[in-house]
């Protein structure tokens, strides 16, 4: 297997990160990555969680000689990509960021992957590829029809498009891809042992980490938007714990060994929270009062 982040090597439980490498003829070998938004020191923790040793090359997608050097030295077999800006709002006032370095990202690595003949590849797509669902189609199937209201969403649906076009052309030369888009909800959470999270540079642009940056007194407080036609007037999201996000690509691997072409499934878990929601059911648990907020 070639590209993968922290969340799937070590949050996947090791009995089942085991029982996968005795499916599969090769094992995890290279983990590259740009640091943009991580550091090498979650690397380090991922080997102390795991026991293994992570080969990392720190480098951009972008860079076409680089993949081609990766993709010659590795007998890499299986990509998980995993790389990409991911918060909607900076997308909104970095629009061309997004599209450079997602799409033009993307593209560059998927000629890496056709020129050395690999051709199996599981995608960390988004939700956002729904746009906006009418509320009786809750929850979203995956048959649900596609489209962006902003920049990030956008290139997801781009790059899904291209992996489609990509495998229809390679089944024009009697050839084909094996694809699996893998729309994510709200992944949250960290590995039990507390060693690695969420854990960003800079504001934090999603709830989770927000609220334990506020908790820990990094931040003086958490700022909630009230304008959602929903109970309590708060933004509900479908969130998924990373176990169970791992856990997710660990069976989309094993069902590439047996399928072709491009599939899609969801990542999440069918029922959706409210801010206010999220914040009761947090420190209810650790028998706290919520963090300052404004409204």
């Amino acid at each position: 297997m070639g590209f993968y982040d922290r969340r799937f090597c070590s949050y996947t439980p090791q009995k089942q990160r085991r029982n996968l490498y005795r499916k599969l003829t090769r094992k995890v070998l290279a983990h590259v990555n740009n640091l943009s938004n991580a550091s090498q020191e979650s690397l380090r923790r991922v080997e102390q969680i795991t026991g293994k040793k992570v080969n990392f090359i720190k480098g951009d997608i972008k860079n076409q000689d680089l993949l081609d050097n990766i993709f010659a030295t590795y007998p890499i077999e299986t990509v998980i990509h995993f790389a990409g800006l991911k918060a909607v709002g900076e997308s909104v006032s970095k629009p061309l960021e997004y599209y450079d370095n997602n799409v033009h990202g993307s593209s560059t690595l998927f000629k890496a992957m056709e020129q050395a003949g690999v051709r199996k590849i599981v995608f960390s797509s988004s939700a956002t590829v729904y746009g906006q669902q009418p509320q009786e189609s809750m929850p979203i199937k995956e048959t649900a029809s596609r489209s962006h209201t902003n920049p990030y969403g956008h290139t997801k649906l781009l790059i899904e498009d291209m992996l489609h076009y990509q495998h229809q052309a390679a089944v024009r030369s009697n050839s084909s891809w094996k694809v699996a888009l893998l729309r994510y909800f709200n992944p949250i959470g960290a590995h039990p042992s507390g060693e690695i999270g969420e854990d960003p540079k800079g504001i934090p642009n999603n709830l989770m980490p927000y609220i334990t940056q506020v908790s820990a007194g990094k931040r003086p407080y958490l700022r909630v938007y009230k304008g959602y036609n929903t109970s309590d007037r708060t933004g509900i999201r479908d969130y998924i714990h990373v176990v169970d996000l791992a856990k997710g690509h660990l069976k989309a691997i094993e069902k590439l060994q047996e399928v072709s072409g491009v599939h899609a499934w969801n990542l999440g878990v069918g029922e959706g929270y409210s801010v206010y929601q999220m914040l009761a059911r947090i420190f209810h648990k650790r028998r706290q009062v919520p963090p300052n907020h404004l409204i």
